[in-house]
C-alpha cells in the first residue's frame, strides 16, 4: 500500500464510519449494509429493490435474479 492509499483510507475512517458509494462522512448520518456485497451506503445513495435496500441496481438484480445458471 502506497502513501496516497493510506491517506485516503485514513481520511475516510474505518468501514461503516462512511458511504463506500459516495464516501459522505457526517456524524448523524445513516448507513446501511448491502445484503450482496456488504458496502455500506446512505440514504442518498440507495437502491429499492423489492422491498430491499441495496447499494446498487446490480446488487439488487444480483440479489433476486442471480447471475446466468448454464444449463448442463
Amino acid at each position: 500500500m502506497d502513501f496516497e492509499e493510506q491517506e485516503e483510507r485514513q481520511f475516510k475512517g474505518e468501514k461503516g464510519e462512511y458511504c463506500e458509494m459516495c464516501g459522505a462522512k457526517e456524524r448523524l448520518i445513516t448507513l446501511n449494509k448491502c445484503p450482496m456485497c456488504h458496502k455500506y451506503f446512505c440514504e442518498k445513495c440507495q437502491i429499492n429493490f423489492g422491498g430491499k435496500t441495496f447499494c446498487s441496481d446490480f446488487c439488487g438484480q444480483e440479489f433476486f435474479f442471480g447471475g446466468d445458471e448454464e444449463d448442463e
